[in-house]
């Protein structure tokens, strides 16, 4: 499932499909509650969450509060068993997030940070896509 620039509210979140095993929520207009991700797709095998600069922000306009999670350190990563590539371009995310995806997993997930060479895209570039998909 591809949600490209769409305002994803929790209400939505709650009707994906338990057996949902891909997912990809791209340049989100506005924060979601990815947090609740875990037990609402728990078989998720590969999650792209690419172009959302918000998840480096604490929810609810928390801005500035010390020891406020942001939206991904709120997600809990062990829930899901069998992940195995999550997708955070263009998000200015530290490295250190790899460390917690990974933490107590027998095989590493890929988490996929910068773009590679052949295919540098920004987010400029993702819109001009989208702009050429129009349906008529």
């Amino acid at each position: 499932l591809i949600v490209v620039n769409t305002p994803v509210p929790a209400t939505t979140l709650f009707v994906f499909p338990l057996i949902l095993t891909r997912l990809a929520l791209l340049a989100l207009p506005a924060p979601t509650p990815v947090h609740r991700l875990p037990r609402i797709c728990p078989l998720l095998e590969v999650l792209d969450l690419s172009y959302n600069p918000w998840l480096n922000e604490p929810p609810g306009g928390q801005a500035g509060v010390e020891n406020s999670e942001t939206f991904l350190q709120r997600i809990e990563w062990k829930k899901w068993a069998r992940l195995r590539v999550v997708g955070l371009r263009g998000c200015e995310i530290s490295s250190d997030i790899a460390t917690k995806v990974n933490m107590g997993r027998w095989e590493e997930v890929e988490v996929v940070m910068e773009e590679h060479p052949a295919f540098r895209t920004s987010m400029s570039d993702v819109e001009a896509m989208m702009r050429s998909l129009r349906l008529d």
